[in-house]
């Protein structure tokens, strides 16, 4: 799960991680994601959330 929270005055970027997901991946996705530039919100804080189901993938099979 991502969160992003766009407001006035500054930019806020939550991650969760469930179970067992590679943490190395899940690292260099946070430094891609924090690397980009987001505009701040103008009035209202703005409030996107993104969750993403990851399938176990086996290479014993």
């Amino acid at each position: 799960m991502i969160e992003f929270e766009l407001k006035k005055k500054k930019n806020e970027i939550t991650y969760a991680v469930k179970d067992d997901l590679d943490l190395d991946i899940m690292k260099v996705f946070e430094q891609r994601v924090n690397s980009e530039k987001y505009p701040s919100s103008k009035k209202d804080s703005v409030k996107i959330r993104l969750i993403y189901k990851v399938n176990s993938f086996n290479d014993t099979e």
